[in-house]
Formats: C-alpha cells, sequence, structure tokens
C-alpha cells in the first residue's frame, strides 16, 4: 500500500509541489465551497484586549533585572498589600 499525503490549496498554492515531483502520480479532488472548512471568525475582543495592553505597555518604562530583589524584598514585607507594619 502507497503512503498517501493529502495537500490542500489552489492551482497557485499548488503549482510549486507539483513542479518538485514531477514523475510522481496524484489524485486531484476539487473541493465545492460548501466543503472547504469554514475560516473562523476573529475573536475582536480579544484582539481589543490585546491591543490596550499594548497601549498599556508602551507607556510603561522599561526596567531591567536589578530592581527585582528589592522589589521582591518589599512585596514580601507587604509593600504589595499597602501593610508597611512587617520589617
Amino acid at each position: 500500500m502507497t503512503q498517501q499525503r493529502i495537500r490542500e490549496g489552489t492551482a497557485k498554492e499548488l503549482a510549486p509541489y507539483l513542479a518538485q515531483h514531477p514523475d510522481q502520480r496524484f489524485r486531484l479532488i476539487a473541493i465545492s465551497p460548501e466543503e472547504a472548512e469554514p475560516t473562523a471568525t476573529p475573536n475582536e475582543e480579544i484582539f481589543t484586549m490585546l491591543r490596550e495592553i499594548a497601549t498599556m505597555k508602551a507607556k510603561m518604562k522599561p526596567t531591567d533585572g536589578e530592581e527585582t530583589d528589592r522589589l521582591l524584598e518589599e512585596a514580601r514585607a507587604g509593600a504589595m498589600y499597602g501593610d508597611h507594619s512587617n520589617p
């Protein structure tokens, strides 16, 4: 039994593949528009959220790793929660 590989696309998209295999036999099956897989609808809500995050990040000043230890110590001491009673 021969191994079957399925390649899908338009004639233009498949032409380079066919040109690379001139002596190979192929079975052509035309796909009607009803059979073609539906295109996913973009999730505009997520895109909006990602744009807002990108805008927010663009306004943030860049930091390097030098502040990490200090910030972690402050957070552990309660700075993140406004609890400055812990040393």
